[in-house]
Order: structure tokens, then C-alpha cells, then sequence
């Protein structure tokens, strides 16, 4: 639950502003689950990338409905998230993120950065996964069995 701090500096937000942020944080803390602050921080970096012209110059709307794994955020992912919307957080090289079961479930290859533990993988890539030639079957098969 965000501190006392937090919620202060959330006042300083118009309303939607506040929503969006809470948004930011719910989407931090559900994508990345137990992989910690590293994760969330480059989670962030992915969705700024989006905003980017350079990048794919998405609104946080857009860019919210890209990330649909939600939790209630803890501090951090709070604390990020108001970084993110303030624009205090470098885009990152990655536009894409998908979990090790949409890797699986749609042939996707190994991200270009790939952050996992026991229990969760978050793969990050520039192009859209799903662009690129699909991993050949037996390689597929073979990362099932990891």
C-alpha cells in the first residue's frame, strides 16, 4: 500500500491524472509480479518507449490496454509509476513485452532481454514478436521442457 508521502504528492495530480497513474502502477505491479523493482523499472521504460513519436507515439490509454496484467500496486510500483507519467523515467530500446506463456502458446522466440525467475519470464523486444520468423518447433518444444 503507498505511504502517506505518496498519496501527498498524488494530491497534486488533477483526477484523471491520478487515475492514469494509478493505472501506471496496477499494470507495473501485475506484469512483473514477484521480479521486483528491476523488472518494473524496465516494464516503465517500455511503456515511455511507446509514447515516443520516435517510438509508436501511443496515448497512455493505448498504451495501458497493451498491458492488461493487473495487481494492486505496492509502494514501488507506485512510486514508478508517477516517475513514468512525469516523464522521469528514459524510454528503453523494447516496445514489446510478453510472458513466458504467450511465448509458448504463440510461438513467439526469446525476447532481445529476457527477466525471469522460478516462477515468472518477461520477454522485451523492439519489433513486435509476432513479426519476426517463429522459432522453429523443436526449439519451442525444447523451452517447454526448461
Amino acid at each position: 500500500m503507498p505511504s502517506i508521502i505518496l498519496y501527498v504528492i498524488l494530491m497534486f495530480f488533477s483526477t484523471e491524472e491520478r487515475a492514469t497513474i494509478q493505472n501506471i502502477a496496477c499494470r507495473l505491479q501485475g506484469e512483473t509480479g514477484p521480479l521486483g523493482t528491476m523488472a518494473m523499472q524496465e516494464v516503465a521504460r517500455t511503456m515511455v518507449a511507446r509514447t515516443d513519436p520516435a517510438g509508436m507515439n501511443q496515448d497512455w490509454d493505448a498504451i495501458l490496454e497493451a498491458y492488461y496484467a493487473c495487481q494492486l500496486p505496492s509502494e514501488e510500483a507506485v512510486g514508478i509509476a508517477i516517475d513514468t507519467y512525469m516523464g522521469k523515467i528514459e524510454p528503453g530500446p523494447y516496445l514489446f513485452i510478453y510472458s513466458r506463456e504467450d511465448r509458448l502458446r504463440l510461438g513467439y522466440c526469446l525476447g532481445e532481454k529476457v527477466i525471469r525467475d522460478s516462477t515468472l519470464e518477461l520477454n522485451f523486444d523492439s519489433i513486435f514478436p509476432g513479426s519476426r520468423k517463429r522459432c522453429p518447433r523443436s526449439i519451442v518444444e525444447f523451452i517447454q521442457e526448461e
